[in-house]
């Protein structure tokens, strides 16, 4: 809610009226438009994290504890393979893909 405050408190300096006796400069409305640019990338940053780990919540919930879990790293990127019967689950840093992939491969015979 303080976010959401302080985002119209600035909208309210930026569309102040041009005739007052002493304005804003541009200078400062520039500063005050990044500011708010950048807050409200925070917010939908942080709204987005937090519907991600719920989902994967929801995931881990509904299935249960996986039946074998790979862990990676390529570079900076953290990579996590779960597998749930013949079901893999795919992670990358932590986020849950948007797509399931059944395990096409058969065991060998013999």
């Amino acid at each position: 809610m303080k976010k959401i405050t302080c985002c119209l408190l600035v909208i309210v300096l930026l569309s102040a009226p041009t005739s007052t006796a002493k304005g804003i400069s541009v200078k400062t409305q520039g500063k005050l438009v990044l500011v708010t640019i950048l807050s409200g990338v925070a917010v939908l940053t942080k709204y987005l994290v937090g519907r991600d780990r719920r989902t994967v919540e929801a995931l881990h919930a509904k299935r249960g504890k996986p039946d074998r879990v790979t862990k990676f790293e390529c570079g900076f990127d953290r990579w996590r393979i779960e597998w749930y019967g013949d079901r893999k689950y795919v992670f990358w840093n932590d986020v849950l893909q948007k797509y399931e992939l059944r395990n096409r491969m058969k065991p060998l015979k013999g």
